[in-house]
């Protein structure tokens, strides 16, 4: 569909009139617009002309998130396959009530415990497709609960991905299978029932305006919140406040520290298979540190850029 069509079909949906519309950033994946109506105030409106199932997917992600937290995300007004449409929130400037506020909305969302980790769909990680079976929480991390998950599902599944996305293996897969039982020792010493997670929450995604603090651009599932907090030290911009507000709801469990660079792995093989350049090295950094640390490896470290 044409997009001027398609701007006039959101339009009659919503009931307004579009007076005018500007490009706005819609992340990495896709391109939006900030359309303004007469009556109606402004909207945001994230495209996709492939057609894809993205933007269905994440409006499920949202609407998840919106009922395990009331008002932690933006209010879904309309979603196909070609557009997501929500209200236009103007950013400002986080303060410590603003990030205190997302601290604790995200504690709330990791109170909302399933039985079973995974999701009732597969959806997506920015441009990344992310599986999301339903394996049953048996409380026991070694035998294959949370560990055995995070292994196949997460880290190898990002390692399967690598030649579709032209991406150099090098040692990859031998060193990923190396730290296997690594992964296990260590996802064993803190099991948790599965949580429901964001799932990508960077410093992009999340919006403070005067309407209030808002969760945006989910990849939610049932998992691990520490996976949530590690992706949060990866790059930077939440304060000691946020993470002060979120240990007074919901404390982390002792070792976290030892987990976090596991956890952020994850984020950096996705990162890779987006991207290219240093995250390829930086993620054999991080299996190369996880194997001397913690334990026996039958691979070889490298220093060797896979690009």
């Amino acid at each position: 569909m044409k997009q001027e069509h398609l701007l006039s079909d959101i339009a009659a949906h919503l009931g307004v009139s579009f007076e005018s519309y500007r490009p706005v950033s819609g992340g990495d994946t896709h391109p939006a617009i900030r359309a303004t109506s007469k009556k109606g105030g402004d909207f945001f409106i994230k495209l996709d002309p492939s057609g894809s199932t993205r933007l269905l997917s994440e409006a499920k992600s949202l609407g998840t998130l919106a009922k395990a937290c009331p008002g932690s995300v933006p209010e879904v007004l309309m979603v196909s396959k070609e557009a997501l449409v929500m209200p236009y929130y103007p950013k400002t400037r986080a303060g410590p009530e603003h990030m205190a506020t997302l601290a604790r909305n995200l504690a709330r969302i990791h109170r909302d415990h399933r039985p079973n980790f995974g999701f009732f769909e597969d959806n997506f990680i920015g441009g990344s497709p992310q599986p999301n079976p339903l394996v049953s929480y048996d409380g026991d991390a070694i035998a294959g609960g949370w560990g055995e998950y995070y292994f196949e599902h997460r880290l190898w599944f990002q390692i399967s991905l690598l030649k579709a996305n032209r991406r150099r293996k090098g040692e990859l897969p031998e060193l990923m299978q190396a730290l296997k039982p690594i992964v296990l020792r260590l996802t064993a010493d803190a099991m948790e029932p599965p949580c429901l997670m964001h799932g990508d929450l960077w410093e992009g995604n999340f919006l403070v305006a005067k309407k209030g603090v808002f969760f945006i651009d989910p990849a939610s599932y049932y998992g691990h919140r520490e996976l949530d907090l590690a992706m949060t030290y990866l790059f930077g911009g939440f304060s000691a406040g946020f993470y002060a507000a979120y240990e007074e709801c919901l404390p982390l469990q002792e070792g976290f520290s030892d987990r976090l660079p596991l956890y952020q792995l994850y984020h950096i093989l996705n990162h890779y298979n987006l991207f290219g350049g240093p995250y390829g090295q930086r993620a054999y950094e991080i299996i190369s540190e996880l194997l001397r640390r913690h334990g026996s490896s039958s691979g070889t470290t490298s220093d060797k850029d896979p690009e």
